[in-house]
This record gives structure tokens, sequence and C-alpha cells, in this order.
């Protein structure tokens, strides 16, 4: 069941109101439609979609049904149908232009094979037009793909559609932008007093190309970016970035979950997206998100007691500085700009957190073969904060367990 037969009558009224926004070009978009369509997908048990909901709906108005059974029955043959077809999958060849100068032309992020290329190498396979995505027209707006011009990444990937393979890709390109920004960027002030300007130094491509290897489909994305962002700029890194870059790919070449790796590859995607944002108090709370990650703050926890109590920490243990006046200063910024909507975001307040993020970053991947996991740098906090006789306790034993566990190895090989 999809849907829980408790909430059988509230269903039903949910559909019934809703089949008087079908029409047979999908639902009429209003505050009505929409709140009960999101309502309806709250209510079911199995992960549903709004595009399942308006084939789900326009089947029932089909049939002339609003009852809950018929929903059940709709709803399970269209996420059979949907689940057949995601079997079927193809190759995609992602094709992102992104003009960088590395050493290594052959790079792996997270298992991924990427390929750093000049548009020149593949040439042929620009030959014929490329058309916009689009899941409701095919062959809409063609461009020439000789338009691609400079250097490249390729990214090779499975999927049903174009679409779902830029999405496999997403993470992994935002990860490599991560690791040029934090490359190039460490320990920069990025002054921007006239102005709104992005900080990242390598822009999101404003399109991305894909060419699906067995059906020669071929297909582009758009990306709406600020006007700062809008104009690519060659990179070439110097002699030390291009080895401390190369360094981070070899780390992030194998990405295991819940190790300390996939933890800092999160951060690094925050750290990505936050060197992206135009504004000061939008890189402010980028940079206070990515803050909370890297010293495991519980995003359903709201409070920033423990963000500033974990950074001020740091504070002292990496640099040696009492920084818990600033701190509080920092979350009382940050809380007045979610909730009360007051921007008082300064430069300096953007380089404190910016500097604390940077150097815990960097003693993570320091200490990754020491704080091997997430649970390990989880209990790292967790002795740290326990006062001496709770640590004292806690080893006491651990000591003890283990003399145990030495007992029973040592009577079992006995017996």
């Amino acid at each position: 069941m999809i849907w829980d037969k408790k909430n059988k009558s509230k269903i039903e009224k949910i559909i019934k109101i809703l089949l008087d926004f079908v029409t047979p070009q999908g639902i009429i978009v209003s505050f009505v439609s929409i709140i009960y369509e999101k309502e309806l997908i709250n209510l079911a048990k199995k992960e549903i979609s709004p595009s399942h909901i308006i084939k789900i709906l326009k089947e029932l108005k089909r049939i002339n049904s609003n009852i809950l059974d018929s929903l059940e029955t709709v709803a399970a043959d269209i996420l059979k149908k949907e689940k057949l077809l995601e079997t079927k999958k193809d190759e995609w060849t992602l094709i992102i232009p992104l003009d960088i100068t590395l050493p290594k032309k052959k790079l792996r992020i997270n298992n991924v094979e990427i390929n750093l290329l000049s548009s020149r190498t593949i040439g042929s396979k620009l030959n014929k037009p490329f058309y916009k995505y689009s899941t409701l027209s095919k062959n809409i707006f063609p461009i020439n793909g000789k338009e691609i011009q400079g250097k490249i990444l390729s990214i090779k990937t499975e999927a049903k559609n174009f679409y779902k393979a830029y999405q496999n890709i997403s993470a992994i390109l935002t990860l490599f932008r991560g690791i040029i920004d934090f490359s190039c960027y460490f320990m920069t002030t990025t002054l921007i007093s006239v102005g709104a300007k992005n900080r990242t130094k390598l822009q999101h491509p404003e399109r991305i190309y894909g060419l699906n290897n067995n059906t020669d489909e071929r297909y582009y994305l758009d990306f709406v970016l600020p006007p700062s962002n809008s104009k690519s700029k060659s990179i070439n890194p110097t002699k030390y970035e291009q080895d401390i870059i190369i360094k981070l790919l070899n780390l992030f070449s194998s990405i295991p979950k819940q190790s300390i790796i996939y933890l800092v590859a999160d951060a690094l995607r925050l750290y990505s997206q936050a060197m992206d944002q135009e504004y000061k108090h939008n890189y402010y709370l980028s940079l206070w998100q990515l803050c909370e990650r890297l010293v495991l703050n519980d995003p359903k926890d709201g409070r920033s007691i423990n963000v500033v109590n974990r950074l001020d920490y740091f504070a002292k243990f990496l640099g040696g500085i009492e920084i818990t006046t600033t701190l509080n200063k920092q979350a009382a910024i940050r809380n007045d700009l979610v909730h009360r909507g007051i921007d008082k975001v300064t430069e300096e307040d953007i380089s404190v957190l910016k500097y604390l993020s940077e150097e815990i970053l960097l003693w993570l991947i320091e200490k990754s073969s020491q704080i091997k996991s997430i649970n390990h740098y989880t209990k790292f906090f967790q002795l740290k904060e326990a006062n001496k006789s709770d640590r004292k306790a806690f080893l006491d034993m651990l000591k003890f367990t283990e003399n145990l566990n030495e007992l029973h190895t040592k009577s079992g090989a006995n017996s």
C-alpha cells in the first residue's frame, strides 16, 4: 500500500478536489492545487513526485474515479512501469566546458573517470546539432556543436535520459570546482567593497552538453548564472597550486560512504557553493552552513551554541587564539539574517568563517589516516566535550573490556 487506509476519507476528499483541476495538458496551477498536491505526496508512504501525481490524476480523470482503491491501483501501475524504464539505461558522455590547465589529463573522482580534453580532440562528435533538453518537446532550439571551443571535461555515465545523466555527475562537478577553489584561494581574502561579485576561481559553465553513445541523441542544458559569473575565464594554476589540486584529486579518487573523506568531500562541495555566491549575506550563510557540517552540528538543531563551542575549540587548537566573543557575534549575525532578515555582514565577518573553515578542512585532510570515519570524528567530539570524570570512566571501561576480551580469547584457546 502506498497510502494508509486510516487516511481514506481525507485522501478521497483531496482526490475529488484535485480532479477538478485536471485538464488534458496537466493540472491547473493554483494555491489550492499546489497545497493539496503536496499534501497527497506527504501522505504517501513511498516516494511520490509531482510528476507521478499528474500522471495518476490524469488516469483517475479518464476512468472517472476518486476512490482510494483506484488511486492505489493506478499509482502502483505507474510506479511499476517507471521502474521498468529505469532499468534501461544508456551510456552518456557529458561535455563540460571548463578552461583549466592541469598536468594530468585523466582524472578520477569517486571512481568516475574524467578526461580533460581539447574540443579539437572530439571535433568529429560536434559536427551535428545539439537540442535544448525538454521532457515536453523534442528537437527544439538546435545549436551548432562547433560552438564548443577550448578545454572541456568529458565524463561518461549511465542514465535513462540526459537530465538524469547530469544529476549523476553534478556532485562530482561541484566537488571538482571546490578542489580548485580551495587549492587556489586557501587563506586569501576576496574583498568586494564595490558592487556584487562571485569569488569562485572556476565558474560553473553556462551550458553543459550531453551525447547519448547508444542512440546519438544530443542535448544541452542552460544554467542561469549571476552576471558576474557569466563569463568563464581561463584558469592557469601555479605549479604549487597544481600540486595541491592533484594531491586532492588523488585523495578523492574513491570516496567510501561514512569515511572522513566522504565528510571532507561534502565540505568542499559546500565550499564551492559558497564561493559561487554573489552577495555577502548569501556567501556568509553558505560559509556558516559549511562550518556546521565541519563540526558535525545536527541540522535539526537550530541552536548555534554547539557550532560556536566547536569552532572556538578549533580556533584555540589550530590557531592558538581565543575568539569566543567574535564567534558569538557571528552566531548573532547569522540568526538575524535567518530569522529577522537583518543583514549586518561585513567582509571581516566573512573572513572569520572562511579562514576557520579552511583550517578545519586542511586539518581533517591531514588527519584522514587517523580520523578514518565520521564515527571516529563523532567520538572525537564526544571525548573532547566530556568532563575528566567521564573521560576516566570511559578509558577505565575500555581497558576493562579489552582485558575481558583477552581472558575470553585465552580461555577459548585452552579449551
